[in-house]
């Protein structure tokens, strides 16, 4: 039979059961779409950290392995923010395949001077990437990813206990394989634009070659101004109902991610 605790006792092993719920909410926080960037102040996301911590610390088991040291504890943190890290990062890397698809296809109109900064995603981007953000933030918010998102976060801790995250090989796989099929997500919305403003760009070049006494310096920036917005507006419909499909395929990896971080 198990000698009852001590308040000392009692009230370290809360407190350190409070740290590890804490620092893995903190881990989707910091690096999952929309709040991370700096559109989100910083203030409310730690009141968002602390309140849902205190929230999910009360139906939280303490860890079956009591830390016996702080080299403990800080293992376990790591572990923890792991969780956050992968959930977070996996969601996020969709957005960000949008607005690379979005930045290749703004450089080939000729808009890469015309940077503007984000502050979801904290970094430069060119004005049709943002444009591909926005839209990406509207169809994430439409089809309640943000709900997903922390039931995804709450589901972790019954999925794998707090201090319990064992690191396989099988999520480095995974994570790898779900970052090729952001690229090439990226690669299908950004083809079309690019392909055709391509080849506009050869087909100037033959016609100032046959016709030198025409300036296509300037002809050519408005043709690929006015064509690249045209694909623009005829496939970001197609590219919208894409990204919302690999959305959902996001989080289904997110939760075999969260599978493959257990001990068992």
């Amino acid at each position: 039979m198990n000698a009852p605790l001590s308040l000392i006792d009692f009230l370290q092993l809360e407190i350190t059961t409070f740290v590890l719920v804490m620092t893995r909410v903190a881990g989707i926080v910091l690096f999952g779409p929309l709040i991370s960037g700096n559109s989100f102040p910083t203030s409310l996301r730690i009141y968002l950290v602390l309140a849902i911590s205190f929230m999910v610390t009360g139906a939280t088991q303490a860890p079956s392995l009591t830390p016996q040291n702080m080299v403990d504890i800080i293992f376990m943190m790591a572990g923890e923010l792991l969780v956050g890290f992968t959930v977070g990062n996996m969601l996020r890397m969709m957005i960000q395949a949008l607005q690379l698809a979005g930045q290749v296809v703004g450089q080939q109109m000729g808009l890469a001077l015309a940077n503007i900064f984000n502050p979801q995603l904290d970094e430069q981007a060119s004005t049709l990437a943002a444009v591909y953000v926005t839209v990406a933030t509207y169809i994430f918010l439409g089809m309640g990813g943000d709900r997903e998102m922390f039931a995804a976060l709450l589901d972790s801790f019954r999925l794998i206990p707090v201090g319990e995250v064992t690191l396989h090989a099988s999520v480095f796989e995974l994570v790898m394989s779900f970052f090729q099929q952001t690229m090439q997500f990226a690669v299908r919305v950004a083809a079309p634009g690019t392909i055709a403003l391509v080849m506009t760009e050869i087909a100037m070049g033959f016609v100032g070659r046959t016709v030198p006494q025409l300036n296509f310096l300037s002809i050519g920036f408005a043709v690929r101004i006015l064509l690249g917005t045209f694909i623009v507006m005829t496939t970001i419909r197609a590219a919208g109902v894409v990204f919302a499909d690999q959305m959902a395929d996001a989080f289904g990896s997110a939760y075999l991610a969260i599978d493959n971080l257990t001990s068992e």
